[in-house]
């Protein structure tokens, strides 16, 4: 095997295992950039979410409140996603996948599974967090600011852009993550076949020796 795919094999979960704890840290602080719209749009009231939207707000952006429930499904998404990568990097590390030079059929299912979830994670990341990150930039800063400052909550920052960007490159981490295990998945799946292949020849071939040695007697 290559010495690139032995090292990602050796470290990629173990690595992982931090990746996927940051990603539950950034699931809990995904919300800071909206927090303001979240305390503004949704006070603690006991009327439905739609009578408590300020009008003022609600006509400079319609789509505010909305933007508010995204952000919460988000966040909870992104942090139940982060639990079950970490419990699928902890099952293949207590597996040996890391590890083991000949993958039995319980390496191949749990680094199997990973791959596919891993894929699937980072995908989802891409496809909520950059259309959230374009809707909340696309939001009037200054005017929703000038309403917000009069209630003396914190002004949206427009600067808080780098909160998406962060999920992006955490993204695009964990696709790397998922090529280099990919590669190394069928790496091991190539190893697998061509030792069957072998063990089939070398019992032809007794087979055969035993056959001739039969005869000659």
């Amino acid at each position: 095997m290559k010495k690139w795919l032995q090292i990602v094999q050796k470290y990629v979960f173990q690595v992982s295992v931090g990746v996927f704890g940051v990603l539950f840290i950034y699931s809990l602080i995904f919300s800071t950039p909206v927090a303001t719209l979240v305390r503004v749009l949704v006070s603690s009231g006991g009327l439905p979410i739609k009578d408590r939207v300020p009008d003022a707000i609600n006509a400079l952006a319609p789509n505010a409140l909305a933007l508010v429930n995204q952000n919460e499904t988000i966040g909870r998404s992104l942090m139940y996603l982060s639990i079950v990568g970490l419990i699928l990097c902890g099952i293949n590390i207590v597996y040996r996948s890391h590890i083991r030079k000949k993958y039995y059929l319980t390496n191949k299912i749990v680094v199997g599974i990973w791959v596919v979830f891993t894929l699937g994670c980072a995908i989802f990341m891409l496809a909520t967090i950059i259309p959230f990150m374009i809707d909340f930039m696309n939001l009037p800063f200054e005017a929703i600011n000038e309403i917000v400052i009069t209630r003396e909550y914190t002004p949206l920052d427009s600067g808080a852009i780098g909160y998406y960007i962060f999920g992006i490159l955490l993204a695009i981490v964990l696709l790397v993550f998922f090529a280099g295990v990919l590669t190394l998945f069928i790496q091991k799946i190539k190893e697998s076949m061509s030792s069957k292949e072998e063990e089939s020849t070398n019992v032809e071939v007794k087979v055969e020796n035993s056959e001739l040695n039969e005869e000659v007697k």
